[in-house]
Parts: structure tokens; C-alpha cells; sequence
């Protein structure tokens, strides 16, 4: 039982991977002894699993939820921290069924109809955990009212039938909600207020495929005033590190804004504003003057005063007035309580200020508020003197993410000394623990070394800590690790580690020529580093225009970490991608695949294989294997099977055997054990059937090939079949066909290529689609969409019966896309009947 409160927590769901092939191999890779296997999911400020809230800055939001196991209760209707209660009709009999969590002793149980005529039950019962305790009556009219009360008369459960039964009231179709659709383009938007939210949901729900900026900027060029967008804007290209162009946005913002009122209700552009001016403020000393009356103009609205009230606190303790921090905490906390930073900056003020003990109160109501506010715990251990390196070990997860999330909170308020001491006891306690040092955390350090700040070790000797260092979870992704990675940089051009990681850090920005420039420095200065040749090559392919490098630089990598099973599969993966003859292909591949390759690379290998032709050798690659693909990659495996025992079904079509072509086509619908796989859509396996249904015509069982004929004129063309087989209707079409509904087979291709044809022509806001696992060299979203919807076009002309059109449209999908190897496929059979 999950019990929480319903507005809060509305979101709870059980997940089961259904009864077929998918399920069973799931199963078996998550459960001990190979059964059933479901997940329990309930969620807070979510009514779904991909649903996500806003957190406003500093804010912080609480919930609660309880869960508790029940054994023979059977389905309950209600349920609180206290019991659980079901209730079951069968035969005339109504039987209540109870659970509590405590011992309840002399509870009364009421029963009543609930028209009020006559109460049908009252029996005292004594509760106990874990026990399962019942009573029975003449089952009366619905609805009925249950009340549960305890021994001083005091409600513990009171429930209401409100509806009747689903046996009575089978679910009304109507009465469920629209599927999800994924957005359109931005140039099909109707409004420029459609074109903004559309840009906040993609922001919101981090879409891997488009980007909220492609939506806000047409937007603003339909409507360079639009006030939302260019706040929107704003506080994107701040987060990218752009603040150049985030000033632009919310200057024109806060000028539109205050354009007929000087004071507006909403504080957001000066808030936004306030924080680009310090971000400049650390080249231009002369911004954090505007930085501090963005913020106290932010704080005339209720919205903005806490966030913008600390970031006044922190730029106080930057000013080493303490007293004034000290100020803009208790003025923040008495609005906003729960601000976790501020009830830790306060403490940190009053020992600057030597109220010590003042502090000590403070640091141990914050603890009680959040024992996990894990700056006031770093602080309470520095102020009862206690070895810090007990607080370094408490940490879980990455301690030097962590260490560093505290140590630019801490910078931020001028905390220098505190910061310093804790990066320093991240660093000893990495050397007590033999552990390679967390690079940034003594970049950090070398940053501070070089401004003057007290420290144990000259800059130098932290630089090389750092260049030493081995990154564990997290490359730097933080604003303020880009101003230390600038720092040391300029004063130690030589540090190469150091331009490696400033340009992973641009390039998450989306600062692509930026980055290869410092992976192109890198390289120069470390001539045996693999890292940045491999970066490189992902921007020269992905963003630059330079794919002609890419193989290059990834040969050059590998030659300089040949042990480096990814950089061998982006290899196998590029020389696929970009049209590398599939023998050359596997010839590569076979020669550096050594011991067990990792499944990745087999089923590169495999791929190779089938684009050469070499079916029965993909197949024994893919039966010499166990895989266990993770959630979501179960497909790369599958297809691969498929189209392999599809082409050889279909290449024995044209031998004129089609009782071997059957037995092929229906091996393809049953994906053998050890791949691990199974299918997310039945639609995957209609090219299979059909042909399967051909070759049962040729046999002469025709009932048998027209039930499968109309089984796949049946399916439905909907979101999820267009997102796993998009050529549907062209095999519907061809079943159509077959059973003789010509007509129909003609309405249905018509439609569809119709709607192929709009779609090649469409712009995509961002990718066109998400790349494999593992894999970040992203495609051109106008080549994906040619070499999808061509391919598509190519079916139909096929259909109809134009064999030139489709094998033009067939030839500029395989330029396209050189590894959708169902298009060369049906270019190799064309090629074999025209000869």
C-alpha cells in the first residue's frame, strides 16, 4: 500500500513488460529465479513517470509518502498510515477485509447502506500488524459507508463508495485522454504564445532531440517584443554561457517591461539580470554594482525576494561586510524558511562575526530542518573542530561532486578560507584512500593559488594534482568551473588536461567551434592523450562541417589507447555511417576485435555482415553470443536478427523456392534466447508476416496467407506503430492488395504518400531523431529525414509498380543513410531482377 497526500503525490502507476518474447527476456535478466517481475512506482510533484516540476532557485520542496506491505487483504479501496481496508462482493455477502500498522485494540467497525436506511454491521474487532482480520454481512445497497473507529471513538478510516464497479460500469473509451503527439516544427506553430511554450515544454522534459531555443527564436522573429521568449532567452543563454547575448535579451525584456510601469509584479528580468551582470562581474569589476541593484529591485517581488535576497547575502560576504550578510540572511529566512544556503551562509556570518555560539544555534536548527544540508554539516564539523575528514567520509556518491557544489557555494559568499579548507581535505583524503585525484577539485584549488588566496600548496603543485587526475562521474558542466578552467588556462597555456576539459565544458554549452579549438590545443600539448582527438572528431562530425577528419582523428586515438573498446566501436560505428565498403568494414573490425568484444561492436560486425550480404554469417556471429541489452536497446539486437532472416527469406523467394523462404520468415518472428531482446511493437513483425502470407499463396493455402493479409490491414496507424515500423501502410496496402481490395490497397498508399511527401519536407526543431546508445556523433536531421522518408516514397513507387522512381528515391535514402540496410535490400533485389 502506498499512502500519501493526493495532491502532492497524484502519480502512481505498476509496470509489468506485458506476456510475450520481451517480457520473458526481461525476466530473466531481472529476477533471481526467473518469474513475474513488476515495479511499484508513485511519485511527488509528478502525475507521471517522465512528468517533472519546476524547482525555483533555492527553493526547497518536501513530501511524504508511506508504503507498507499487505498479505490477504486482496485489493483495497482505503487506505492511511493507520489500516487498510477491502472490500469483496460474492454470492450476496459483503466481506470487509482489514489491515492496521499498529495494534488497535477494541476498534469498532460500522458498515451502513448509504441512502442511510440501516446500518448493516457493527462488530468490535482487536487489530493487530500483519494480521488480517475480517467480518461478513448481507450485502447491501451501493453505496455503502465503512467507518473504522477506535477504542476512545476517534475516526481512523471512513470510506465512501462513490462509484460503481467497474463489472457494472465497463470504462467508457470516450472517457480516456488523447495520446501524446511529439510537437511540431516551429515554422508550423499557429502563435507566437504556441511557439514559447512549446520552447518551455522541450526545455522542461530536456528533450534529447530538439532545442527550446529553435522555437523562441522564431518567436522573436515573428514578435521581437514578445516579453515571455525574451526572458525565456535570457535565462537560456546564461545558462550556455553566452552571456553576451543573455544581457541583449533581458535588457529589451526589462525595457518592455517597465515600459508604462517602473516597478512590475514579477521581479524574474531583474533576477535573471542580476546574475549575468555578476557572471560579467568577474572580468569587469564595475557589473557588480548593477549586479547588486538588479538583485534589490528582483527582491520587490514576493516571487524573487529569497533567491535575489541571497544572492545579496552572497555578495555582502564577497565584500567582507558580514554584518550586512548576516542582515539578508534573517531577512531571507523570515520570508522563506526552508532556504537551505541561507540557513547555512547565516551560521558561516556569525562566526566571521566571532558569535560562535549564535552559530552553533543556527547550524543545529538548520541540521533538524535537513540533516542532509550537507554545507551546514561541513560548516558545524569546522566549528566544533572536528577532524574533517569524517565529514568527507560521510559523503555518498561522488564526494568531489559534491565537495565542489559546496565549495562554489561557499566562493559565492566569499567564504574563501572554508572553501579552500574543504577542497584540501577533498584532496588528502583522496591520497589516504590511494584514489586518483578529482581533477577539478585542485583546479579549483590552483584558480585560488593563483588569485592570492591562503592555501597549503602553490599553485603549481595543485596544477599538476589536477593534470594527474582522473575524472570519476562528472566532466565540468558548472558556470563557475568555467571561469576556473579560463584562469588557469591563461596563466598555464600548457596545461592540456586543462584546455581538455574547457572544451567538454563549451561543448555542452553548445560552444562548438570554441570547444574543438581547445581540443585541437589539448592534442597539440599532450601528443599522447586519446581524449581530445576523439572529441575533436565528434565536433568535426557532429557540428563543424569536417566529417572528411573524423576517421583520422579516431584512428589517431586509437593508436594512442588501443586497449579502448569505445573509441574501437566509434570507429566500426563512423566507417558505417559514412559509406566505408562493408568488407573493408569487417575486415577492420575481425583484425581489433580480440577475446569477447563487447556486444556493441559484435553487432557493428553483424551489421557489416548483413550489408554485405553475408546473412548466414550474421547469424552465426549473433547465435555465438549472450547479450542483455539495456531498456531501450533490445531493438539494436532484434533488427539485426530480423533483417537477416528476412533478406534470406527473400532471396530464396527469387530462387523460386518459397517453402525454404517460409520457414525464414517465420523463424524472423521468434527472436532466439541468447539475444536477450524482444520487441516493443508488434508492428516490427508485419514485413515478416507478410512475405510469410506470400509464400503461403505460392503454396496454395490461401485461407491460411488471407488471415494474415487482413490481420496486417487491421493494425492501427497511430503514434507508437509510425515510431516503430513507419512503413505500415505500405504493407497494408500490399495486403489490401493481395486479398483483392484494390481500391482500398490504392486509398491507403495515396494517403500515406501523401503524408511521406509533406513530411521530407518539413524542418526539424533540433535532431531528427535520438542517436544508438553510447554514440554521440549526431546526423544531419535534413540527411536523416531524406533517408527515412525517401526510402518511404521508394516503397510506394514500388507499390504502383515504378521501378525507376523507386530505385531513384531507394539510391538517395542509401546516400542518406548508408545503414538502413532495409533500403539496400530492396536496391540489391531490384539490381537482381533488372539483371
Amino acid at each position: 500500500v502506498h499512502v500519501a497526500d493526493r495532491h502532492t503525490s497524484p502519480g502512481k502507476k505498476m509496470f509489468t513488460w506485458a506476456y510475450n518474447q520481451l517480457s520473458r527476456s526481461w525476466e530473466k535478466a531481472l529476477t533471481d529465479t526467473d518469474g513475474p517481475y513488476a515495479e511499484l512506482m508513485a511519485g511527488s510533484y509528478s502525475d507521471n513517470q517522465p512528468d517533472f516540476a519546476w524547482l525555483a532557485p533555492y527553493e526547497t520542496k518536501e513530501f511524504e509518502q508511506c508504503w507498507y506491505p499487505i498479505s490477504g487483504l486482496g485489493a483495497p479501496v482505503m487506505a492511511n498510515r493507520q489500516a487498510a481496508v477491502s472490500l469483496n462482493r460474492r454470492e450476496g455477502l459483503l466481506t470487509v477485509r482489514l489491515q492496521s500498522t499498529q495494534p488497535m485494540p477494541k476498534c469498532r467497525l460500522i458498515l451502513s447502506a448509504g441512502d442511510g436506511s440501516a446500518v448493516c454491521l457493527d462488530q468490535t474487532l482487536d487489530l493487530q500488524p500483519a494480521q488480517v482480520s475480517a467480518a461478513e454481512c448481507p450485502d447491501p445497497p451501493k453505496p455503502v459507508v465503512f467507518q473504522l473507529l477506535d477504542q476512545k471513538g476517534r475516526i481512523v478510516l471512513e470510506y465512501r463508495e462513490e462509484k460503481p464497479d467497474s463489472t457494472d460500469a465497463p470504462a467508457n473509451p470516450e472517457t480516456l485522454p488523447e495520446a501524446w503527439q511529439d510537437l511540431p516544427g516551429p515554422e508550423e506553430a499557429a502563435s507566437v504564445q504556441d511557439l514559447y511554450l512549446m520552447g518551455v515544454h522541450v526545455r522542461q522534459y530536456r528533450d534529447p532531440c530538439a532545442a527550446p531555443d529553435v522555437y523562441w527564436q522564431e518567436a522573436l522573429r515573428r514578435d521581437p517584443a514578445h516579453l515571455p521568449t525574451l526572458l525565456a532567452m535570457g535565462e537560456y543563454r546564461y545558462l550556455q554561457a553566452d552571456f553576451s547575448e543573455a544581457l541583449d535579451h533581458l535588457q529589451e525584456a526589462r525595457r518592455i517591461i517597465t515600459r508604462f510601469n517602473g516597478n512590475p509584479a514579477d521581479g524574474q528580468v531583474f533576477y535573471w539580470l542580476g546574475l549575468v551582470y555578476e557572471a560579467l562581474g568577474r572580468e569587469d569589476a564595475d557589473r557588480e554594482n548593477d549586479a547588486e541593484n538588479a538583485f534589490a529591485k528582483a527582491a520587490w517581488s514576493a516571487a524573487w525576494r529569497s533567491p535575489a535576497l541571497t544572492r545579496l547575502a552572497c555578495l555582502a560576504g564577497r565584500r567582507g561586510n558580514y554584518q550586512r550578510m548576516l542582515d539578508y540572511c534573517r531577512e531571507t529566512l523570515a520570508g522563506d524558511p526552508r532556504n537551505g544556503l541561507i540557513q547555512a551562509l547565516q551560521a558561516a556570518a556569525l562566526v566571521r562575526l566571532g558569535l560562535c555560539a549564535d552559530a552553533g544555534r543556527q547550524l543545529e536548527q538548520a541540521l533538524a530542518a535537513d540533516p542532509l544540508n550537507q554545507l551546514a554539516r561541513y560548516l558545524d564539523t569546522r566549528l566544533r573542530e572536528m577532524p574533517l575528514s569524517s565529514f568527507i567520509s560521510s559523503l555518498q556518491g561522488d564526494r568531489g561532486q559534491t565537495g565542489l557544489d559546496l565549495a562554489f557555494d561557499l566562493l559565492a559568499a566569499g567564504l574563501t578560507a572554508e572553501a579552500a579548507e574543504l577542497l584540501q581535505s577533498l584532496l588528502d583524503a583522496d591520497t589516504a584512500d590511494s584514489r586518483p585525484t578529482e581533477p577539478m577539485v585542485a583546479y579549483v584549488l590552483t584558480s585560488l593559488a593563483l588569485s592570492g588566496a591562503k592555501t597549503p600548496e602553490p599553485a603549481d603543485r595543485y596544477l599538476e594534482l589536477a593534470e594527474n587526475g582522473a575524472i570519476r562521474t562528472a566532466y565540468p558542466f558548472r558556470l563557475n568551473e568555467l571561469t576556473v578552467l579560463r584562469k588557469v588556462t591563461v596563466a598555464r597555456p600548457r596545461a592540456a588536461k586543462a584546455w581538455c576539459y574547457l572544451g567538454c565544458l563549451l561543448y555542452g554549452k553548445r560552444h562548438y567551434a570554441k570547444a574543438a579549438d581547445c581540443w585541437t590545443r589539448a592534442a597539440d600539448l599532450d601528443t599522447q592523450s586519446s581524449l581530445p582527438r576523439r572529441n575533436l572528431a565528434i565536433a568535426c562530425y557532429s557540428h563543424l562541417g569536417r566529417r572528411d577528419e573524423t576517421l583520422p582523428l579516431l584512428r589517431e586515438a586509437y593508436t594512442r589507447d588501443p586497449d579502448n573498446e569505445q573509441l574501437l566501436y566509434e570507429i566500426c560505428s563512423v566507417m558505417g555511417r559514412t559509406g566505408v565498403p562493408p568488407q573493408e568494414r569487417i575486415a577492420f573490425i575481425a583484425s581489433h576485435a580480440a577475446g569477447e568484444p563487447r556486444p556493441e561492436i559484435v553487432l557493428e560486425w553483424t551489421q557489416a555482415l548483413n550489408q554485405a550480404g553475408r546473412y548466414e554469417e550474421a547469424l552465426n556471429l549473433l547465435a555465438s553470443h549472450r547479450f542483455v541489452p539495456c531498456e531501450g536497446g533490445e531493438h539494436a539486437v532484434a533488427e539485426q536478427y530480423l533483417f537477416a532472416r528476412h533478406a534470406i527469406g527473400r532471396c530464396l523467394l527469387q530462387q523460386n523456392r518459397p517453402a525454404d523462404a517460409l520457414e525464414q520468415f517465420r523463424l524472423a518472428q521468434v527472436l532466439p534466447d541468447n539475444l536477450g531482446a524482444g520487441l516493443w511493437h508488434e508492428a516490427l513483425l508485419v514485413p515478416h508476416q507478410f512475405y510469410e502470407a506470400f509464400c503461403l499463396d505460392l503454396l496454395n493455402c490461401q485461407e491460411d496467407a488471407s488471415q494474415i493479409y487482413r490481420h496486417i490491414a487491421g493494425l492501427s496507424v497511430d503514434y507508437f506503430s509510425n515510431m516503430h515500423l513507419p512503413a505500415l501502410p505500405y504493407w497494408q496496402a500490399l495486403s489490401l492488395n493481395r486479398l483483392g481490395q484494390d481500391e482500398a490497397s490504392r486509398a491507403v498508399l495515396a494517403a500515406a504518400e501523401e503524408r511521406w511527401q509533406e513530411a521530407l519536407l518539413k524542418k526539424s526543431a533540433g535532431y531528427f531523431k535520438a542517436t544508438p546508445f553510447f554514440i554521440n556523433y549526431m546526423e544531419s536531421p535534413e540527411n536523416q529525414r531524406r533517408g527515412l522518408y525517401q526510402y518511404l516514397l521508394g516503397l510506394a513507387r514500388l507499390a504502383c509498380g515504378n521501378r525507376e522512381d523507386a530505385r531513384a528515391c531507394l539510391q538517395e535514402s542509401q546516400t542518406a543513410d548508408p545503414t538502413m540496410l532495409s533500403c539496400k535490400l530492396e536496391l540489391d533485389l531490384l539490381k537482381g531482377q533488372s539483371s
